[in-house]
């Protein structure tokens, strides 16, 4: 993908999102809910119940929504910018320590200290015990790449990959 600067610049970016399985699910755990929701009004069960299943139709669709599709990972040319269910963060490559694929998602530590996860890729345990590559592996390894091309990186030696 392509995104053009204020100066007119494009520039190249690369983005990984949530698994296209992982954002099914949420939209299939939503309809589910909301036909059971439709039932139940139809069917005439107790009202309280009625009224509860209802309330929590916006709250699923909300989460769906948070968890399945506001998740990404985007690398610019200069940075990592990491959008998780509630912020989001940048990241230049110069300030990248580690990067490691993870069950909760892609740690990234800085070296100006603390770290930040990427929840949209994340490895399950299986396949950290199986030693499988997943697309985490992958964005790890993109991310290191262009580590490699960044000048501070290359000229103090602290690229590493643990």
């Amino acid at each position: 993908m392509q995104i053009v600067d204020g100066a007119g610049h494009a520039e190249q970016v690369q983005i990984w999102r949530v698994a296209r399985g992982q954002r099914v699910g949420s939209i299939v755990m939503v309809v589910v809910w909301l036909a059971a929701a439709i039932g139940f009004t139809l069917g005439g069960v107790a009202t309280g119940v009625i009224v509860m299943v209802w309330c929590v139709v916006p709250v699923l669709m909300l989460m769906a929504w948070r968890f399945s599709f506001v998740p990404y990972v985007a690398m610019t040319p200069s940075a990592v910018v990491v959008r998780n269910r509630v912020g989001k963060t940048s990241i230049p490559y110069a300030d990248i320590a580690v990067v490691r694929p993870g069950y909760y998602g892609t740690l990234i530590k800085r070296r100006s200290g603390g770290a930040v996860v990427a929840w949209a890729v994340q490895k399950p345990n299986w396949a950290t015990r199986t030693k499988k590559r997943t697309r985490a592996d992958d964005l790890a390894d993109a991310i290191r790449r262009r580590m490699a091309e960044v000048p501070y990186a290359t000229q103090t030696g602290h690229r590493s990959s643990e």
